[in-house]
């Protein structure tokens, strides 16, 4: 796996790389922006990540000097989607990957929903929210 841009090698987080990749302070400016103009001061985060994830706790502390709440809720999502393989306090890999899945459609929908929406570059799942957001004539 590699991605370049003109020829010069980038970090990517398809590539497993999403420590480097990301960049909190431009994803935090971004969704401030967003927020800023929807006048809007709570933030959904629909991730992939654990909602414990270092990055996301620099994006929420940045955020939050704009007294802007974050809020994700992925861990609760997921024991609201309790599966079968969870009784000895494990699921087995097909119950995670099923949970998972729910999990998401949820969060789409949560985000197809939302007031304003901030998705991320070539993202299918970015792609689509904005299409059932489209279908339902929101921006």
């Amino acid at each position: 796996c590699g991605h370049s841009i003109r020829g010069v090698p980038v970090r990517s987080v398809s590539c497993g790389d999403g420590l480097h990749a990301i960049n909190s302070s431009s994803i935090a400016q971004e969704v401030w922006h967003a927020m800023r103009l929807a006048e809007r001061r709570t933030l959904y985060v629909a991730t992939n990540m654990d909602c414990s994830d270092m990055r996301l706790a620099v994006v929420a502390r940045m955020l939050s000097t704009r007294a802007v709440r974050t809020v994700c809720a992925k861990e609760a999502l997921w024991e609201a989607l309790a599966v079968e393989g969870q009784a000895d306090g494990g699921a087995t890999p097909a119950a995670e990957v099923q949970r998972n899945y729910f999990a998401s459609l949820v969060e789409q929908e949560v985000a197809a929903r939302a007031h304003t929406f901030v998705g991320s570059k070539y993202s299918t799942w970015t792609d689509t929210v904005r299409g059932m957001r489209l279908a339902a004539g929101k921006p």
